[in-house]
């Protein structure tokens, strides 16, 4: 036998009923007792009803099997009076394809003059579950295809080192690529990493030959190699010029080490030919995001700064002005 109608709270329940049925959500009043007074269709359909109306007069007991209604309770219990409760998801639905719902509820403490205790209003998931699942699906490929190529790259990258005139440097072509990676990085980890180029000075006129300076760049290759940490990544460029990519290094460290390096180049001595040379280095640093926001800039700011070095007449770390906006 059908149950009488609860007390009606208004034309505005209805509306709003009609508009959570359009949204596919559910809308819901229950008294102190947690019997429902008025359920809207797609509550109905999420409760395993026919009719909405089967849900007046009764609580969760007694339309649902005792686990579902006794997660239900609990999680009505946690609602304080005039205050909505966080969102809570709740699967229901049969055991073999459950829906799951966010739900939030509203307690009224005294009930309304229709008996209202509680409003709740439940929003269908699924499709936001599919989403994510779908977003995880994709990462997951993302992270499958980088770690081929990264696997790819080792592979490749130490017969490409074993074959540059010091083994441990990055040849020129993968300079760019390393840079975005390196840029790529600390823009995910929002940290910082330094650039600096390094180039000999220019000998004096009694000096060995350009033809001989070969071991001249191969020194400084070499102490540029072993002063680095597993994280840097030295390379070689074009000409006599190498570059440094220090990994999550700021100004003042990135100019401490280079420093060090400076030092060490200036007391190096290297035999070309029938000469026992002393050389010297300059050097510009430049720091992302601090000098430039871009790879492109951060290689011009590191430029600027070594020919600053080197217009000072060498021997010399200089690092790159930091702009400043407005």
């Amino acid at each position: 036998m059908r149950q009488a109608d609860p007390p009606s709270p208004g034309l505005a329940w209805p509306l709003l009923e009609t508009l959570a049925d359009a949204l596919g959500a559910v809308l819901l009043r229950k008294d102190a007792q947690g019997r429902y007074l008025s359920l809207n269709a797609a509550g109905a359909r999420a409760l395993g009803l026919d009719d909405a109306a089967a849900a007046w007069g009764r609580d969760d007991a007694a339309l649902l099997p005792a686990d579902r209604a006794e997660r239900l309770a609990r999680a009505e219990q946690g609602a304080a009076p005039g205050m909505p409760t966080h969102p809570l998801l709740i699967d229901l639905g049969p055991p073999g394809a459950p829906a799951t719902y966010l739900s939030a509820r509203l307690r009224l403490d005294p009930p309304a003059a229709d008996g209202t205790a509680l409003v709740g209003l439940w929003l269908d998931a699924r499709g936001q579950q599919r989403a994510e699942q779908a977003l995880r699906q994709t990462l997951a490929q993302f992270e499958a295809l980088q770690q081929a190529h990264e696997q790819l790259s080792r592979a490749v990258q130490p017969r490409a080192l074993a074959e540059e005139p010091v083994p441990g440097l990055h040849p020129p072509a993968q300079f760019d690529a390393n840079l975005r990676r390196e840029a790529d990085l600390s823009q995910r980890e929002h940290r910082e990493f330094a650039l600096v180029l390094i180039e000999p000075d220019a000998l004096p006129p009694e000096g060995p030959p350009a033809a001989e300076r070969r071991g001249l760049v191969e020194a400084l290759g070499r102490l540029l190699r072993d002063s680095t940490r597993a994280m840097d990544t030295p390379c070689r460029l074009d000409g006599e010029r190498h570059a440094l990519l220090m990994s999550g290094c700021g100004l003042a460290a990135a100019h401490k080490r280079m420093e060090g390096l400076r030092r060490a180049c200036a007391s190096q001595i290297v035999v070309a030919g029938d000469q026992a040379l002393h050389f010297s280095v300059s050097i510009g640093i430049a720091v992302f995001p601090i000098s430039a926001t871009s790879t492109q800039a951060l290689l011009d700011a590191a430029r600027t700064a070594l020919q600053a070095a080197q217009a000072q007449g060498g021997n010399q770390v200089v690092l790159a002005s930091i702009p400043f906006a407005g």
